[in-house]
């Protein structure tokens, strides 16, 4: 099994979003500015996980109660908002 790992580059921030596949979880991390919310869609843009953070630079998404398929995870730092789409095995 591969994992394949993105990384992010927006601006002077990095974010990681691991693994994509996702498969038991999905980990997103920040290396400057912590996370101020991490929102995870389905592909009818129903928000299925929703988590308002204040000082964590790292969130755990369980997944393995998801069905396969696509998602879109997006995650508000302090400056940006970033949006992503994830595999679910």
């Amino acid at each position: 099994m591969t994992i394949t790992d993105e990384v992010k580059s927006i601006n002077d921030e990095i974010i990681l979003i691991y693994p994509n596949p996702a498969g038991d979880y999905i980990i997103i991390e920040t290396c400057f500015y912590p996370l101020v919310s991490v929102q995870l869609f389905n592909i009818n843009s129903e928000i299925i996980f929703e988590n308002d953070l204040s000082s964590s630079y790292t969130q755990k998404i369980n997944t393995s109660t998801l069905a396969p398929g696509t998602y879109f995870i997006k995650v508000i730092l302090r400056d940006d908002i970033i949006t992503e789409k994830i595999m679910n095995k």
